[in-house]
């Protein structure tokens, strides 16, 4: 695997464990397939575009695999484990990806799996929390989570993904070439 999966188990004593997952998924940016470039930005071939994207897509949806897989060890050993996965998806919520490490019940089919579902933590904190945090809506993470409050105290698991930017923090070029 190209970016390894840090899984962290934190908690003193006989309290409750927090499984912490850091994630580093592939980039969307075409893998290099050897002698379909030109230079860094310009291919030779549309075949060979997406040849790289179809590579990188692929290189992405192996390692959320790989940290479902490693949800539900966790989920196995421990049916009400605490989980956070958080880090750098490189996708919104709303991609494969990310939706196959949710593995929410809408996918899956499977009524059985509800216990087993990371839920985005925005669905799940209160507006409230973060105007009185001063953080808005719109600059907030999109982490996700599992676990359920207990007497009313939040619960602290689950996974993330930041919002996808609404333009580049750089100039970056086009398929084309152009910047």
């Amino acid at each position: 695997m190209e970016r390894p999966i840090l899984h962290v188990e934190l908690g003193p004593g006989g309290r409750a464990r927090l499984h912490v997952v850091n994630v580093h998924l592939k980039a969307k940016i075409p893998t290099d397939i050897p002698g379909q470039q030109i230079d860094n930005y310009t291919w030779r071939s549309a075949e060979g575009w997406a040849e790289g994207v179809f590579i990188s897509s692929m290189k992405r949806m192996s390692q959320a695999l790989e940290v479902r897989r490693l949800v539900d060890r966790i989920l196995d050993r421990e049916p009400q484990a605490r989980i956070v996965v958080a880090g750098d998806f490189n996708a919104t919520p709303e991609d494969v990806p990310v939706l196959a490490i949710r593995g929410a019940v809408e996918d899956t089919g499977n009524g059985e799996l509800a216990g087993r579902v990371l839920v985005p933590i925005q669905n799940t904190v209160p507006e409230q929390a973060c105007r009185i945090r001063g953080v808005s809506r719109r600059r907030r993470r999109r982490p996700i989570r599992r676990g359920a409050s207990r007497r009313g105290s939040p619960s602290v698991s689950g996974t993330g993904t930041a919002p996808a930017p609404t333009r580049p923090s750089r100039p970056r070029r086009t398929a084309a070439g152009r910047w």
